[in-house]
């Protein structure tokens, strides 16, 4: 059950199809096709099924062409699940389960593999590992105030060094 995202009312507007799922009207529909096939074919083959394909419980995106716009929104947007599960009115576990079971058919669809961004660097080897040709990197920032620790070792990894902040100068 779609209450916030109306899949029909996105798909009737070629503008709006593009910006939300970023790809055109007719290449969703194109693709729809593929994929439906693939969903299908992989239905059928998966040996762990107990029941014949649409068979079980009715989830909220059992029709293909609800699968493959919830996952081309997933890719675009690449929200937290938490955000997925609320536009598309279901639990965590269920968006996820839905991403990671609707990517590889739609990997199959078009015939190559999609690489997702990771969410978080923790530190620069690592950055440059996941980016060699990259030769130097320039950050710009600004130092903010945080509140620091009272216990002496954590504390100190959190100090900057820098002298207190300019309105407690002015003030004291």
């Amino acid at each position: 059950m779609f209450n916030i995202m109306d899949i029909d009312k996105v798909l009737s507007n070629k503008r709006l199809t593009k910006a939300v799922l970023g790809v055109r009207k007719e290449s969703f529909e194109k693709l729809l096709v593929t994929f439906t096939q693939i969903l299908i074919e992989e239905a059928n083959n998966n040996k762990k099924r107990k029941r014949k394909y649409g068979g079980g419980s009715n989830g909220n995106i059992k029709d293909p062409r609800k699968k493959l716009f919830f996952i081309l929104w997933y890719l675009k947007v690449y929200p937290t699940f938490d955000v997925a599960a609320y536009v598309f009115a279901s639990s965590k576990s269920r968006t996820q389960d839905w991403a990671y079971k609707i990517i590889p058919i739609l990997e199959k669809s078009l015939g190559r593999k999609l690489v997702l961004p990771k969410r978080k660097i923790s530190s620069v080897e690592e950055f440059f590992k996941l980016f060699p040709e990259t030769k130097e990197v320039m950050l710009d920032g600004v130092e903010r105030p945080t509140i620091r620790s009272q216990r002496g070792k954590t504390q100190n990894k959190h100090f900057s060094g820098k002298k207190k902040d300019i309105l407690e100068r002015i003030w004291y």
